[in-house]
């Protein structure tokens, strides 16, 4: 009930930072993931553009390692987000490293941008 209610002050505009700080300190979820101002710790924009942005901040990544994690957040959002086979993961992000190493590799990637990135 008091998530419907904040999303109806979101609809109204009125005060929308006192609502997201309030809707953080009490972890409430809504009822539809389509509020706009919902106070989202992962935000993830399709269509059109592809962005990432963490407790509303635009995550940013240059030079070769760091750009893995996005490409890994794009295969898995292109892939629908749920079930996705580390297998296929492996296949489209490593298409021409051998299995062996490839899996080695992914490995090492998932940890990494499990433990730091999200």
């Amino acid at each position: 009930m008091m998530a419907r209610l904040y999303a109806e002050a979101f609809n109204q505009d009125i005060a929308v930072s006192y609502v997201q700080d309030v809707i953080r300190q009490l972890g409430l979820t809504p009822e539809s993931p389509d509020i706009e101002n919902w106070p989202w710790p992962i935000r993830i924009y399709t269509m059109g553009r592809f962005e990432v942005l963490k407790d509303g901040e635009l995550l940013r990544f240059e030079g070769k390692a760091q750009r893995k994690p996005m490409e890994l957040a794009t295969v898995l959002v292109a892939l629908g987000g749920r079930d996705v086979r580390v297998e296929q993961l492996i296949d489209i992000l490593w298409p021409i490293l051998p299995k062996v190493t490839a899996k080695r590799r992914s490995t090492s990637r998932f940890i990494a941008a499990r433990a730091g990135w999200f």
